[in-house]
């Protein structure tokens, strides 16, 4: 089962920096981007140990329950969604011909330049799934004692509300 360590950010090493006095300033720097979580992870962490029933009151009944060869039981939520993107096409710009008459020694010049068109562009369109599956762990005495989730919009899909003190 995931815990917030599996959540946590990867870590660029400081150690192979070349400015030795900026060294502990970097080194605070990534050390603190690391120990970051995301909401869900933080909110999954503290039912861990609640009732499970609790958490099907804000969730509402699980997809699926599978019954582990440990005598646990899995139950499983998939929560998604897909949005279709919106086309935007750029406005479309015109410039007109453009006549130039000059003079030089006596003689007249008449240049003529055609019109250019910009923009016009097509962007976007195209379909996008959020999506998010979760995986909670409960003992026989119904008590989450661990939790895995997966997808791109978990914290988006899922409510990261606390269990009741």
């Amino acid at each position: 089962m995931w815990t917030a360590a599996r959540w946590r950010k990867p870590c660029l090493s400081a150690g192979t920096h070349k400015l030795k006095s900026a060294l502990p300033i970097f080194s605070l720097v990534f050390l603190v981007g690391c120990a970051t979580t995301p909401p869900i992870a933080d909110s999954l962490n503290r039912w861990v140990g609640q009732d499970v029933n609790g958490l099907i009151r804000r969730l509402g009944p699980p997809d699926r329950i599978y019954k582990m060869p440990n005598g646990n039981s899995l139950y499983s939520y998939t929560r998604g969604h897909t949005e279709t993107m919106p086309v935007v096409k750029t406005p479309t710009y015109i410039l007109p011909p453009r006549t130039t008459v000059s003079i030089s020694g006596g003689e007249t010049h008449v240049t003529t330049t055609g019109g250019e068109i910009f923009g016009g562009e097509v962007y976007g369109g195209g379909k996008y799934r959020s999506w998010c599956k979760l995986h909670l762990e409960v003992n026989r005495a119904d008590r989450i004692v661990g939790w895995s989730a997966q997808g791109n919009a978990c914290d988006e899909l899922l409510p990261a509300s606390a269990p009741p003190l």
